[in-house]
């Protein structure tokens, strides 16, 4: 899985994996999936499933 936020290449499939990234889902409510959506500041089409943190 890939996060979705413009410019963040975490990749939980990659050798250099950050011990403490998490992976979250967007939420199903679409109102609040909207806000998600905007904070991600992508201009293109991606698949909004995961975000991630590093910790």
């Amino acid at each position: 899985m890939r996060c979705a936020v413009y410019g963040c290449v975490s990749d939980n499939q990659c050798k250099s994996f950050e011990v403490g990234t998490k992976f979250f889902s967007f939420p199903k409510d679409k109102q609040v999936q909207g806000v998600w959506i905007n904070l991600c500041k992508r201009q293109d089409s991606f698949n909004h499933i995961f975000q991630c943190k590093t910790t």
